[in-house]
């Protein structure tokens, strides 16, 4: 038994006793713990906390009537959860298939595992245990999507959805100092009872003398993607006035997190992010004050920041040897260019298969749009990006509770994927992401319907 299975365990019942509304707290503090399992499958690996949490959410389900219409609703030709569904099909059927049908017509990047270590290699495609599982991880990470999106929208709790939020950004905290603090203090094994997940934990590496933060999660890049998230969703929550200044605190935790992950693509990501973000809200910066204050400073503080470093770099040796490592030896680097060659191979497998991809998880690429053309064709790349762009680009008009948490989720969907564009091997975005879109919808269409039946109602 695995170190963490009593938590799950406890974790399990929890939700099954709180149902899928008040469950979503219980949910939420699961995401900081990416490197958590649940329990282990011997050969076939191990189960991930976060997907146990979601059988549970589903279960919850059972004897609380009223909330399978609301599901199947979310699933609709006009709902956003339609492509998504749609998508699902699709990338059953090409993991079913496609390696099958087009096995050996083109090569792959695969995870190949010798005996004391895992390097990536071109091999012919063929069928394999791995696109079943990635498939089935897509299938359950994005099937919480559909609850979330039903019973949120059925019952409609803008509180509990922040909640969630904060409830995860202060196990997220808790869990980076721990993991700064107990290298400091010469305890490095610290948060290895937490760490359970098979997979390569790349918990202890070092930068110019710095120590990688990577939190709950394996590795520094899977840390700085769902510290991505928080960012983006508090950044948007800061222009809230009601809430007070604690949202702007979590934002310039969550930036400030993001730095001491030490992660290249995350400096780059948050950069395009910020960028983004103040262009999409140059209206809203001229109406609101407090707001049009952090954000022109939070817009200000990247290039004050790349000119001090431009500074520092010229004046100070060590600084000048993370900066090196972290950017300019990265972009010439050998992990650099073994990455263009996994996105280049992507496209030759798009093109050897005529459009239709080798199938979710086949092979590996370097960034999320590659991945999908790679793996799930031309028409599984369409139907996600028709699926996103109806979560993220869903209109909205007023200034409600639910209205706000919605956009707030919304952005950190948006910043997810800026993100992933960036890193992702694999088309999944993870549970992290169908979470935050599956409340960002039902808060957004409950919203709209309240302003619906607002303007309907007699004077």
């Amino acid at each position: 038994m695995l170190t963490t299975t009593p938590i799950a365990l406890v974790l399990f019942a929890a939700i099954l006793f709180a149902g899928p509304v008040r469950g979503v707290v219980l949910l939420a503090a699961v995401m900081p713990f990416g490197s958590s399992a649940a329990f282990a499958l011997g050969q076939a690996g191990t189960v991930s906390l976060l997907d146990f949490s979601i059988l549970a959410m589903w279960l919850s389900l059972i004897g609380r009537t009223g909330f399978t219409a609301a599901i199947v609703q979310s699933a609709r030709p006009h709902q956003a959860g339609f492509p998504l569904l749609l998508l699902i099909i699709l990338a059953g059927l090409g993991a079913l298939f496609l390696p099958q049908v087009l096995g050996h017509r083109t090569d792959v990047f695969v995870t190949v595992q010798m005996r004391d270590f895992a390097t990536i290699a071109l091999r012919p495609l063929e069928p394999t245990s791995t696109v079943t599982i990635q498939f089935l991880r897509f299938m359950v990470a994005s099937s919480i999507f559909f609850l979330l999106a039903g019973v949120f929208a059925r019952k409609p709790r803008a509180d509990l959805a922040l909640k969630a939020l904060i409830t995860a950004t202060s196990l997220h905290i808790a869990l980076s100092v721990a993991d700064i603090t107990s290298y400091a203090l010469g305890f490095p094994d610290l948060l290895d009872p937490i760490r359970t997940m098979r997979a390569a934990m790349l918990d202890n590496q070092y930068l110019g003398g710095i120590k990688r933060v990577s939190g709950g999660f394996p590795e520094p890049s899977a840390y700085a993607y769902f510290t991505m998230a928080l960012f983006g969703f508090w950044l948007r929550m800061t222009m809230v006035k009601s809430l007070g200044v604690w949202p702007k605190l979590c934002a310039i935790a969550m930036f400030f997190l993001l730095i001491r992950s030490t992660s290249s693509a995350a400096y780059l990501g948050l950069f395009l992010f910020s960028v983004a973000f103040v262009a999409g809200h140059l209206k809203t910066i001229s109406h609101l004050k407090p707001a049009a204050r952090l954000i022109l400073l939070s817009a200000a503080f990247l290039p004050v920041m790349a000119g001090a470093s431009v500074a520092l770099y010229s004046l100070n040796a060590e600084v000048a040897h993370v900066i090196d490592a972290v950017l300019i030896d990265k972009v010439s680097s050998d992990s650099a260019t073994e990455r263009m060659s996994w996105n280049n191979q992507a496209l030759t497998n798009l093109k050897d298969t005529i459009g239709l991809g080798t199938g979710m998880g086949a092979g590996r690429a370097s960034g999320w749009l590659f991945a999908c053309l790679g793996g799930l064709g031309i028409a599984g790349t369409a139907l996600y990006l028709w699926f996103v762009a109806r979560v993220i680009f869903a209109r909205q008009v007023t200034d409600t509770l639910n209205i706000n948490v919605s956009a707030a989720l919304k952005t950190g969907c948006a910043a997810l994927i800026i993100q992933a564009a960036l890193t992702k091997p694999y088309p999944n975005l993870e549970a992290v992401f169908f979470i935050l879109a599956g409340l960002a919808v039902a808060l957004g269409r409950a919203g709209s319907q309240h302003v619906a039946a607002e303007v309907r109602r007699p004077a």
